[in-house]
């Protein structure tokens, strides 16, 4: 699980392999996004938090968001 601040960098959503997945399920790459969020527990405020997703990523897809988000993460520190 992962704890650091879940405050996701923009071009985390125009990422070719965010893009590539977001296909592959036919959604948009927030989608995969909220998705990936959902699947690790992370604090997201939605209504529907409660429900089940109707769909779920695969460990590997899971894997490589986890490792998007800290490249882009470390790329964006100290940026604002």
């Amino acid at each position: 699980m992962m704890n650091d601040d879940m405050e996701f960098p923009e071009e985390l959503y125009r990422d070719e392999a965010v893009c590539f997945i977001a296909g592959r399920y036919h959604v948009l790459p927030c989608e995969v996004i909220r998705l990936f969020q959902e699947q690790n527990d992370i604090g997201i405020q939605t209504e529907a938090k409660t429900e089940k997703p109707e769909m779920r990523l695969e460990d590997n897809e899971i894997e490589i968001l986890r490792g998007l988000f800290c490249i882009y993460k470390e790329n964006n520190k100290g940026i604002q």
